[in-house]
């Protein structure tokens, strides 16, 4: 019997109706219009209810509404649970729910396992536990998660004694179903299936049924459900039970050919003694004349053996799609692998390069772009797998959907970043750089050892950032990483560039809004980062899919329901389904559920949940295939275990298909299983063709033949504003005469101590990393505490990998810096106590006026005096910069205060000699022009100027509270030399740094001062 068709112009039934419609065929349209109609024949429009089991199915029906419905209810069936749950409580004895509690988040189980095993197993006599010694409360964990997210379940053998495994199986998944019905009920937190079940009690008792169901139906005159296949049967039973009235309108649009095991579309089509009355859309709107009829014949239940015709299923659906154009393979292909092999991985690499080249060769043809093409897998990992072929093939595409975004390749190399960021570890910095996420290579780590540039220039990168990040937040920082390391142009050259910055974003926003959110500081942002990452089921575990215009997609079934393309690729569908080591099915009377599990599972429940999950899998490929408009293309053949595949089945269909397609697949030779293949080629639009037919092919993108008109903005960017610091503004200076720019010597090979050299640092290799080192041991060391010092330095040797044979001549070479007058007469640092100094002062002053070389050195001469050094000026000119305006920053290494006055302090490392003649005023001068440091000297003085005019306001005078700058060269400082040797000290005049400030804050730049206002010494 055939159901009549659906007309727009026809009567609408009264009461349920059953909407039979396959794929293509206009489902969703129609309920769209069906609402418009009950609107325009006076609905009020808020009370037509719309249903999708998915939030996908919403976003296609609010498209379709027509503007008079647009105030349409549309719900989830588990967004209706939890309306239903807070408008009626009262009426259901649900008080107060605050949501719902997924049906997968079975948190309970293990607390109720352990709660149950301490009060009965273990208090339980000796004689009773003794038989469970063997049982694993892992495996009752496992099985007790399944019962009590199916709560319906028949649990299986249904008798059992305390004494035997199963039976404490059996009592710990009843004890996990009513606890967790109790736990959750006290959080108010209920699943979509407590509802259900709450609403099916109500309505079974008299008075308040009739309640619940008049409430139910003034607040919803009509209910449209759209798939109602897939709706859970106590959902679907709560919907009926609701509003299956004989007077309202119930619509439940179902695809004949999705044969569910939850759901009987047979029971929904025909109750007895009554059926409601049917209605069909034969018309296929997406599957062209070709493609329709061979999709048909290919799930006929006839000819797969699992029922007679279906009433209300037309033989051959009519098609009103648009032909294929010329080109293309036919209209369903089975892509035969010629000598798969026998290896699973193998195999699946083999069909996944075939598969590539189907593509490379269908888009060659010139006929379709990379958008008209779908590559539809089944599982995530798969994806990735095809992906590679993809790109190998030359093939553009993007993963749509997929695992977690915290398991993406990006996130452990943000991780490492943010760690460094954090910690600000040298080693842990290196360790970041050595990331994609970074772009160095091996031979570039090491050669930054011993570029001292290059390395202040990371260490003030990553001081940058971590202001950065406590400051604005982490989401910012990011952004300002992204521009530090030129990801955009370094990953948009690869195939997979635009997929990474999609997940780095995507980590970063929702690092953002996890720290925003429970007011995390770094460390406890990194915690939970580090958390999240290694948990199998994330939170938040959505990949955003990268931009897609102009590429192929690839993505699994859930993912492709609502998308439609010209060519569809299935290769992953011959691939085995598990055999499931517990046993779960479904049947017509509900869920079924065997507490046995490995060997001791019978074969008849085992081969009852392989048929239950094989129909599902079915189901995925269904799917996958009608989402095809002109081709679909399939892989088959002698692949390894392909028997339990649930495209078995649909090539090679057996009676009792369930049984007997696996061994009958699985035992079959390549030769006998493409003899069979020719019958099916005998259906209408079926065609078999070898896969992969030219291994070699390679897809060109056509060049553009059209140049649209581009738009412009008017405004012009300033491409000199951003963030510098010294060593951004001098990375471009030539440095070949540099100070300390003798051949350094390998870092990790430790020389052997000059017992003739009076200087005790002589022995310490020069280099980036010992810089650092130096500087972290003195941030940390309190220079009144002689004492303490051996430690600090052990403490940073083994923190930063270097040898604890330095420890002599470190200890030595700090404890005699530490007693070198900065200036004659003036502090030591033994001099500053803790409470005097401030170590690593990191700043940010705003530049808002372009600055270069020139201009900096137009300012500092118009000032002559101390700090100045006779021809700086002209060096300074030459400096090869761009100007930059913005932000500068920088991190000072000391500021102290003596005697009520502020000082500036610079640690260098530079070896300019092994002898204190080498460390003399004259070749420190030398050194300080051809680093740049005297420019450095004066920036680090404005920023400390700034700091004491914000905070000591109207008080700070600065002709008497700002004192000097000394850059102490560690290796030439010794108590016994000449005074002034290995300290470049100044006192650099006020009015020279007044001017600078104004120059840098854009202001006028003030006259210059008679000479007594700069004479001021350094003590």
């Amino acid at each position: 019997m055939t159901a009549p068709l659906y007309r727009a112009d026809g009567p609408l039934p009264v009461g349920r109706v059953v909407l039979e419609a396959g794929a293509g065929a206009g489902r969703t349209h129609t309920l769209a219009e069906v609402a418009g109609r009950l609107v325009a024949a006076g609905q009020p429009a808020t009370g037509v209810l719309l249903i999708s089991p998915r939030r996908h199915g919403l976003r296609a029906l609010r498209a379709a509404l027509p503007p008079a419905a647009a105030e349409a209810t549309l719900l989830t069936i588990d967004g209706l649970a939890l309306a239903c749950a807070r408008r009626f409580g009262a009426l259901m004895g649900l008080d107060g729910v605050q949501g719902l509690t997924p049906m997968g988040d079975v948190g309970d189980a293990e607390a109720v396992l352990a709660d149950y095993w301490g009060r009965v197993v273990v208090r339980a006599p000796a004689h009773r536990v003794r038989p469970l010694s063997k049982v694993s409360p892992d495996a009752i964990a496992r099985l007790a998660a399944l019962a009590e997210a199916a709560p319906d379940a028949t649990l299986h053998p249904t008798s059992g004694e305390l004494t035997a495994p199963l039976g404490l199986a059996r009592a710990v998944c009843q004890a996990a179903r009513a606890e967790g019905a109790s736990r959750r009920a006290a959080r108010r937190h209920p699943t979509a299936a407590d509802v259900w079940a709450r609403v099916l009690a109500v309505l079974d008792t008299a008075a308040p049924g009739a309640a619940l169901r008049r409430a139910a139906q003034r607040t919803w005159q009509a209910v449209l459900v759209d798939d109602a296949h897939g709706l859970d049967p106590a959902a679907l039973a709560g919907l009926r039970a609701l509003f299956d009235d004989g007077r309202t309108p119930l619509w439940l649009a179902v695809d004949p050919r999705q044969r569910l095991p939850l759901t009987d579309v047979d029971r929904l089509r025909g109750d007895p003694p009554t059926p409601p009355p049917s209605l069909t859309l034969a018309v296929n709107h997406r599957a062209d004349a070709a493609l329709a009829p061979a999709l048909a014949a290919l799930f006929d239940p006839e000819r797969l053996g699992e029922a007679a015709a279906l009433p209300g299923r037309t033989a051959l659906p009519a098609t009103g799609a648009t032909p294929a154009p010329d080109g293309g393979p036919a209209a369903f292909t089975v892509a035969w692998v010629h000598d798969p092999a026998a290896d699973l991985a193998r195999a699946e690499a083999q069909v996944a390069a075939c598969c590539a080249a189907d593509v490379a060769a269908l888009l060659s043809a010139g006929a379709y772009g990379p958008d008209d093409v779908a590559v539809i897998v089944r599982t995530d990992g798969q994806a990735a797998a095809l992906q590679g072929a993809l790109r190998a093939a030359g093939v553009p595409n993007a993963r749509v959907g997929g695992r977690s975004v915290f398991h993406a390749a990006v996130a452990d190399d943000l991780a490492l970043w943010l760690t460094a960021i954090d910690e600000r570890s040298p080693a842990v910095i290196r360790a970041a750089l050595s990331t994609p996420l970074g772009g160095y290579d091996g031979a570039a780590i090491l050669a930054l050892a011993d570029d001292e540039v290059t390395w202040s220039h990371w260490l003030d990168q990553v001081r940058e950032l971590s202001a950065l990040w406590h400051d604005a937040g982490i989401l910012p920082m990011v952004q300002h990483l992204r521009a530090v390391l030129d990801l955009p142009a370094r990953w948009l050259r690869h195939p997979d560039g635009a997929r990474r910055l999609t997940d780095l974003r995507h980590l970063a926003e929702r690092l953002h809004a996890e720290a925003a959110g429970r007011a995390l500081r770094p460390s406890a942002l990194l915690a939970w980062f580090e958390q999240v990452r290694a948990a199998a089921d994330p939170p938040l575990a959505g990949l955003r899919a990268e931009r897609a215009h102009g590429a192929v997609r690839v993505l699994t079934p859930s993912r492709a329901r609502d998308g439609e393309w010209a060519a569809v690729f299935a290769p992953c569908f011959w691939q085995a389904e598990d055999d499931p080591s517990t046993a779960v099915w479904h049947t017509p009377e509900g869920a079924q559920l065997d507490l046995r599990a490995g060997r001791d599972l019978p074969a008849a429940a085992r081969r009852a949940a392989a048929a239950d999950r094989l129909r599902w899998a079915r189901r995925a490929v269904y799917v996958a295939l009608s989402r095809a408009r002109h081709h679909a293309v399939v892989y088959w053949g002698a692949l390894p275990d392909a028997g339990r595949s649930p495209l078995a089945a649909l090539l090679h269909p057996q009676p009792l298909w369930a049984d007997r397609v696996a061994d009958h697949v699985n035992r079959s030779t390549p030769e006998a299983l493409r003899a069979e293949l020719d019958a099916l080629a005998a259906l209408p639009g079926v065609a078999i063709a070898p896969a992969g037919a030219d291994p070699t092919a390679r897809w060109a993108a056509p060049a553009a033949t059209l140049v649209p008109a581009a738009r412009f903005p008017e405004r012009r960017l300033d491409t000199q504003w951003g963030r510098t610091s010294f060593s951004g503004l001098t990375r471009d200076a030539p440095h070949a005469v540099q100070a300390g720019a003798d051949e350094p010597e390998p870092e990790g090979v430790t020389p052997a101590p000059e017992a003739t050299s009076p200087l005790p640092l002589t022995p310490v290799p020069p280099g980036a990393v010992t810089g650092t080192y130096l500087h972290g041991v003195l941030e940390h060391w309190d220079f009144q505490a002689p004492a303490a010092l051996p430690q600090v330095v052990a403490a940073g040797l083994e923190r930063h990998g270097l040898p604890a044979t330095w420890a002599p001549p470190v200890v030595a070479g700090l404890q005699a810096a530490a007693q070198v007058p900065l200036t004659a007469g003036g502090p030591r640092l033994a001099d500053i106590g803790r409470g005097d100094r401030l170590d690593e002062l990191d700043f940010v002053l705003p530049v808002d006026a372009p600055i270069d070389g020139g201009t900096l050195a137009r300012v500092l001469q118009r000032i002559p005096g101390p700090g100045l050094p006779p021809g700086y000026v002209e060096h300074l000119s030459s400096l090869p910069s761009g100007a930059v305006h913005g932000f500068l920053s920088g991190s000072i290494d000391l500021v102290f205060r003596h005697r009520g006055r502020w000082f500036v302090v610079d640690y260098k490392s530079n070896r300019l000699g092994d002898t204190p003649s080498d460390y003399t005023p004259d070749r420190l001068t030398r050194a300080m022009m051809d680093g740049h440091y005297v420019l450095q000297a004066h920036l680090y003085a404005v920023a400390l100027h700034r700091l004491l005019a914000l905070r000591l306001g109207p008080a700070y005078d600065p002709h008497t509270q700002l004192g000097g700058v000394a850059w102490l060269f560690l290796r030439g400082m010794t108590p016994g030399a000449a005074p002034g040797t290995g300290v470049w000290a100044a006192q650099l005049p006020v009015a020279r740094i007044d001017a600078l400030s104004a120059e840098l804050a854009g202001r006028p730049v003030p006259a210059a001062p008679p000479p007594a206002q700069i004479s001021l010494a350094l003590t």
